[in-house]
């Protein structure tokens, strides 16, 4: 089939439709905040920051908490830090989303924080155990969440998905016969580490060359 104009014009707008639709289902990227869970049985209360995105939450019910499920631990014992908080255990809480305020509103949504196992160590005392995270399943895909107005959650204000990665943090305090118990973990977000794109790095690459062969040629010239 021979390409018109009309027929090339038809396929830029595709193009543009297609990437706009891309853009918008983007994650968006957790850059600051935490999420805290107290205790065996304790509801998560986090706050998540990211560019027009501030959002706080707690006081819902208790998430599936890595950490907690050793206690008692011991020395030896691998610690998971893998946590899933969904459902109700979001909670509720203040949030600004697009330059809009809501005061209250109610969560739902699936956030899983992947870290792996640590090995808990000979101490005497309280121990605290660090490991890196990633805030998406195994799968890969990212964490999501809605806020509503209302507790049956039939107004939806924003519905997002949401990435990030950070540092968890797991303290434990001392019990009888060298036996420790959970006292709290905490996922600290941290913004990404910046790595310069591919394309950038093509770019880079080809101004040292130029350079290169710009001394290469000046050394070369007859004086």
């Amino acid at each position: 089939m021979r390409l018109t104009s009309r027929h090339f014009g038809r396929l830029v707008c595709a193009a543009i439709i297609v990437q706009a639709a891309t853009a918008t289902a983007d994650p968006i990227q957790i850059t600051g905040g935490a999420l805290t869970t107290i205790g065996l049985n304790g509801s998560p209360d986090f706050t998540l920051v990211a560019d027009g995105f501030v959002v706080t939450g707690g006081r819902g019910d208790f998430g599936g908490t890595g950490p907690a499920s050793c206690s008692p631990c011991a020395p030896g014992d691998l610690i998971p830090f893998d946590s899933t908080y969904s459902g109700s255990s979001l909670g509720t809480g203040a949030a600004h989303v697009d330059g809009v305020t809501y005061p209250h509103l109610y969560y739902a949504g699936v956030f899983q924080f992947l870290a792996g196992d640590v090995l808990f160590p000979v101490a005497s005392g309280p121990v605290t155990l660090t490991v890196p995270f990633q805030f998406r399943d195994k799968a890969g895909d990212p964490a999501f969440m809605s806020g509503y107005l209302d507790s049956e959650m039939h107004t939806a204000v924003f519905r997002v998905t949401l990435s990030g990665q950070g540092t968890a943090v797991g303290r434990f305090r001392e019990g009888p016969e060298g036996l420790y118990g959970f006292v709290d973990v905490t996922y600290l977000f941290e913004p990404a580490s910046a790595v310069p794109e591919p394309a950038s790095l093509s770019l880079v690459g080809t101004a040292l060359f130029g350079l290169g062969v710009r001394g290469w040629r000046k050394r070369r010239s007859p004086a």
